[in-house]
């Protein structure tokens, strides 16, 4: 969780550009995942199969669960609200737009599947 607060850090870091933000973004959401995916349903199994030994730093599973969510809300808070008003109005100033499928019209929503199918489906 401490590298993935470094991480936050640096995506938040005003003297960068807004290209490598986003990509600080993404590498904080990729760690998140993987923290989540391994870690913490390692230790979701342990309170499912009602492990209450604490653990070598003294926390049950529970109470180590309890300890992550209380870290890492205030990090997904401050990176959503970063995204929501400095990012995303960044790159539309730089002509960038986020569209959501039903924004694209019937032309660009067969450009992009398309392009779908040809990266998932083999020949």
């Amino acid at each position: 969780m401490e590298f993935n607060r470094r991480v936050l850090e640096e995506a938040l870091n005003p003297n960068l550009p807004l290209l490598e933000k986003v990509k600080f973004i993404s590498i904080f959401f990729a760690n998140l995942d993987e923290f989540y995916m391994i870690r913490v349903a390692g230790i979701k199994d342990q309170i499912i199969a009602k492990v209450i030994d604490p653990t070598i730093d003294g926390l049950t599973p529970s109470e180590e669960l309890h300890k992550i969510e209380n870290e890492v809300r205030p990090m997904i808070d401050t990176i959503y609200e970063y995204w929501e008003n400095e990012i995303v109005p960044s790159l539309k100033n730089n002509d960038v737009h986020l569209l959501t499928l039903n924004q694209l019209n019937k032309e660009e929503k067969n450009i992009l599947l398309n392009i779908l199918i040809k990266k998932f489906i083999p020949y």
